[in-house]
């Protein structure tokens, strides 16, 4: 080896320190002259480490860094670390040469072998050796103090010059989109583990700001996801969406990422939630995002952000297929998340492997036309801003999986948006908001059942988006995920209050149907007269009606659990008010009874699964005759309360009245209403 005469004359002459001393001299100056040599041409050379960290120098770099674009700072960025790997792999080389030549020409030690053959040496030489073995002992320590000197310089240099480039674009780096910012935070993360493992040290520097920039970033991604879904909540109309197949791929991605087979995990290679680096090159960083969805895809979601930069691919196009019934049932087997489906052996609620039709049912989806979005087994309407709740869900998680140091921070946010998305809700339909931001007439039962299917959009999702992160957490952070549980509660109270208030619809024109029921003349009627009068057509056909348009939007269960509390609403609603039915004859009570038995069918047809125990027939048999001579109080009481409905009052549906400063909505409908024919309750129900 050519150093060895060098390197053993170093150290017999006791220059070695001061040699290895002007290599590292030397090797800085080199390396700063390298790497400003990146550095945009508008920055002059500092001339040394010193002078690059003065305030003037790092303005002029700050600027010039700032100027450029994403692809030129990324660029730069990977050019430097690729010449500080280089460098510190010399470093490397160099300090295991100089070492392997110390101990291949290490002097021997007369103290080593057995008293006998120590005791036959000559005093002389055997002093002479000791010196020598003193005198190479005394410049390995040296040698090792000197690299280990010149590895700390390298990487105080390293650390400070790719943190300060870092920091002069945090804000820019903090308005990346995910892709941008994920292959940046790559080739950063990367550059820290192979420097660490050539150098033998942490770089707590670079990883601080490193952390920094991604809590930065997501901070920064967190307040405009909640600006969008604030405005489009604001803006929304309530009306049905068509789901572009990219959104319902977003969720196939969720589904296929919470689900483990054969011991892989959300952090296997072929993860759909797993960012790739190609495509991010092409553009500035900040004109895509990681779902490759675009909200000019989907319909009705407003204009706010009809150039928002949110698309990073090509929307995939439809591929034939019909587009899929309106029923709630989805073409493949029920698979609920949160029950069967996930095994709890363990601590890890893992979802078990799907078998072969259930993987058939969910490619099925990916080529038809999309009416409904499907989550596992069930199918959901879904409004303009459920769809992109679920976009920004889907881009959570994926920066989760991808960038695994913000897992607990990631978790936080996604819990404040769905709360956010939960209250704002609430406050724009139950709180009748939407009258004066999104300019609604009313808030109708159609209204009412879209909320209620946006909440179970997102009480579906929810246990999936739970598995996903749980595959990228410590046993010791995954008590975070029951916050997700309780948002999961929240929604489920926010439904039942929506369903109470379609309740409260059909309580209000109770009353007023009861009261009309009263006035009827039935002592009046012709025997000849079949059932309905027009009294009780128009309420049955109003319960008909918003069985119609609750089966559209309603899932079974929920249908049959509204229908159940409105027969009951009705039983206690209307038996007093039958009680105040004055009849003077046997035909005036036989008409009511027909009547009341016409009412009886009419509402256990709408739902054989509901019973409707209401003893009604009892009721009217339970009616004593008045005497013709006995005036009824009552009656004429009510009688000349009811005052006829105009031809404007009739046209009115239930509905939530305006907002007012002065309080909380009232009821629903006003007591005077009129009755409601058939084509106006179909033309409220059906559209705003």
């Amino acid at each position: 080896m050519q150093l060895t005469p060098f390197i053993c004359g170093l150290v017999r002459t006791g220059g070695i320190a001061n040699a290895l001393k002007m290599y590292r001299d030397s090797l800085m100056t080199e390396t700063v002259g390298l790497i400003e040599a990146l550095y945009p041409s508008g920055f002059p050379r500092s001339h040394g480490h010193a002078l690059f960290n003065d305030a003037s120098q790092q303005r002029i770099l700050g600027t010039a860094v700032r100027g450029q674009t994403f692809d030129q700072f990324r660029t730069m960025l990977g050019q430097q670390q690729e010449l500080l790997l280089l460098i510190i792999s010399h470093i490397s080389m160099v300090r295991r040469a100089i070492l392997s030549v110390l101990d291949e020409n290490r002097p021997v030690d007369v103290s080593e072998g057995d008293g006998e053959q120590q005791s036959t040496k000559q005093e002389g030489p055997a002093s002479q050796q000791l010196s020598l073995l003193k005198r190479y002992n005394s410049a390995k320590s040296e040698v090792l103090r000197s690299l280990n000197d010149t590895f700390d310089a390298f990487m105080d240099v390293a650390h400070v010059r790719c943190a300060k480039l870092l920091n002069h674009r945090s804000e820019q780096n903090a308005r990346l989109s995910l892709v941008g910012f994920h292959s940046l935070y790559t080739s950063i993360w990367r550059f820290i583990e192979q420097y660490e493992a050539l150098g033998g040290k942490m770089c707590f520097g670079l990883r601080g700001t490193l952390t920094a920039q991604a809590k930065s970033f997501l901070s920064n991604f967190h307040t405009e996801k909640s600006r969008q879904i604030h405005i489009l909540i604001e803006n929304e109309q309530w009306v049905q969406a068509e789901v572009p197949i990219d959104f319902q791929n977003l969720v196939n991605q969720v589904i296929d990422a919470a689900y483990v087979s054969g011991g892989q995990s959300t952090m296997d290679p072929q993860s759909p939630l797993l960012l790739g680096m190609t495509g991010a090159a092409s553009n500035d960083g900040n004109g895509h995002s990681a779902s490759g969805i675009s909200l000019a895809s989907a319909p009705n979601l407003g204009a706010p952000f009809a150039n928002s930069p949110l698309s990073l691919a090509t929307p995939t196009p439809v591929s034939g297929g019909e587009p899929l019934s309106a029923s709630r049932q989805s073409t493949g087997p029920p698979r609920t998340p949160n029950t069967a489906q996930f095994d709890s052996s363990g601590g890890h609620g893992l979802l078990l492997a799907r078998n072969d039709s259930d993987a058939a049912s969910i490619r099925s989806v990916d080529t038809a036309g999309m009416g409904l979005m499907h989550i596992g087994g069930e199918a959901f309407h879904v409004v303009g801003c459920s769809l992109v709740l679920v976009k920004s869900v889907v881009e959570y998680l994926q920066c989760a999986v991808n960038i695994p140091m913000l897992i607990t921070d990631v978790l936080q946010r996604l819990v404040e948006v769905f709360k956010a998305f939960n209250s704002r809700t609430c406050q724009v339909v139950l709180g009748a908001g939407a009258m004066r931001s999104a300019g609604l007439k009313n808030i109708s039962a159609k209204h009412l059942a879209l909320a209620s299917e946006s909440l179970s959009l997102c009480m579906e999702l929810i246990p999936y988006a739970k598995e996903c992160l749980r595959h990228v957490m410590s046993p010791s952070q995954e008590v975070l995920l029951t916050q997700l549980d309780r948002t999961v509660s929240d929604f489920s109270n926010h439904q039942g209050e929506l369903h109470r208030k379609l309740v409260s619809i059909m309580s209000d024109r109770a009353e007023y149907h009861g009261r009309v029921l009263v006035a009827v003349k039935w002592d009046d009627l012709d025997p000849s007269t079949q059932p309905p009068v027009p009294a009780m057509d128009a309420l049955v056909k109003e319960v008909r009606k918003l069985h119609k348009v609750l089966k559209r939007y309603l899932p079974t269960p929920a249908l049959r659990s509204v229908f159940s509390q409105i027969f009951a609403m009705y039983e206690t609603k209307l038996t007093p008010q039958y009680q105040k039915i004055r009849i003077t004859s046997a035909e005036g009570k036989r008409q009511l009874m027909l009547n009341s038995q016409y009412l009886l069918r009419r509402l256990r047809a709408l739902d054989s699964s509901v019973t409707v125990d209401w003893e009604l027939e009892v009721v009217v048999n339970n009616i004593d005759l008045v005497k013709p001579y006995q005036p009824s109080r009552d009656t004429n009481t009510t009688a000349s309360s009811s005052s006829p409905v105009s031809a404007d009052q009739s046209s009115s549906e239930p509905h939530m009245p305006q907002e007012t400063s002065s309080g909380p909505p009232q009821s629903l409908v006003s007591p005077s209403d009129g009755p409601l024919s058939p084509d106006e309750v179909d033309a409220t129900l059906q559209s705003p």
